[in-house]
């Protein structure tokens, strides 16, 4: 009986930190003149995990909006955002 009850709280344990974990993130977000943001660096999250994208960013007017909205839970995260040269 001791067994098993041994063996069912470690596979609870293990599967709590298996769930635990959650997206990583050491990214340099480079925003372009047109808007194009090019991502590098190292992520397990899927919207991050693309070399370079346009949905980030909207323009209205003749203002750019830049807009990082992502889902998940991050255990570990570095941005940093390089934005165009003679930003007003």
């Amino acid at each position: 009986m001791k067994e098993w009850l041994f063996l069912f709280c470690f596979l609870l344990l293990a599967l709590v930190q298996v769930s635990a974990q959650g997206y990583y993130a050491d990214v340099v977000m480079d925003v372009s003149d047109a808007g194009t943001v090019f991502i590098s660096g190292t992520t397990n999250h899927p919207a991050l995990d693309v070399p370079r994208s346009d949905e980030f960013t909207s323009k209205h007017g003749k203002y750019w909006l830049l807009s990082i909205d992502l889902n998940g839970v991050f255990s570990d995260y570095v941005f940093s955002l390089k934005l165009p040269l003679g930003l007003n």
